[in-house]
């Protein structure tokens, strides 16, 4: 059977369509983010440059990563498995580099704890599903059957 005529269903196609939403998020995450970048005397600019070149990389990743699941490529499930794995140690490393960054750059600011919490929220929600979805990706039958695996 031809791969591209399987169809992409189920929780893939759930999770072709949360990539494209982390898309559009990234994409106003940057947008919001280069009002600080370009704010004169910021302490947030360097954090904010960080984050949105962090962004810009990841859109980059899914949108090839979309390319390879619409494409029914072999190789999706071994890029997805590795984008995923790599998410989750980012993730991990980012938590524990921006908590220090904030720590440091100001001991009781009201705004830099909820630049904190933020960060906290985003990289843990991160964490969290990039762990259900790899999880996905290295069991799922229809990822297997999709891609020519079985």
């Amino acid at each position: 059977m031809n791969r591209r005529a399987i169809p992409i269903r189920g929780w893939l196609l759930v999770f072709c369509v949360a990539m494209v939403l982390f898309m559009v998020y990234l994409v106003r995450d940057i947008l919001s983010l280069v009002s600080l970048v370009n704010a004169p005397d910021s302490l947030g600019s360097p954090l904010a440059s960080g984050i949105s070149l962090l962004d810009m990389i990841g859109l980059v990743l899914i949108s090839f990563g979309l390319f390879l699941i619409f494409r029914r490529r072999t190789g999706a499930r071994r890029y997805w498995i590795g984008i995923l794995l790599f998410a989750i140690l980012g993730a991990i490393l980012q938590l524990m580099l921006y908590q220090i960054l904030v720590d440091f750059m100001i001991a009781d600011d009201v705004g830099l704890a909820k630049v904190r919490a933020i960060i906290t929220v985003r990289y843990t929600a991160v964490l969290l599903l990039s762990a259900i979805w790899a999880g996905y990706w290295i069991r799922s039958k229809r990822v297997r059957r999709t891609f020519g695996i079985e």
